[in-house]
């Protein structure tokens, strides 16, 4: 009996392993997709913003901003 039963239990260990990795995977990829849309997202914010400034403001960055170094 011991040796008739091992073969199908590494198989079914071995395919279990590979789904969750596999499941691991696609979370991860989903996660950055995710991030890139939101990345992307405020990239279109701020260039709105630009293009709403007066011309003068957006062609030199704030003095006090470029001056001290940020906080964090």
């Amino acid at each position: 009996m011991g040796q008739g039963g091992h073969p199908d239990i590494q198989q079914q260990q071995l395919h279990h392993q590979q789904q969750q990795f596999h499941d691991a995977q696609q979370q991860q990829l989903h996660h950055q997709q995710q991030m890139q849309q939101a990345h992307a997202q405020l990239q279109q914010q701020h260039l709105a913003a630009q293009q709403q400034q007066p011309p003068h403001i957006a062609q030199q960055p704030p003095q006090h901003i470029a001056q001290q170094p940020p906080q964090h």
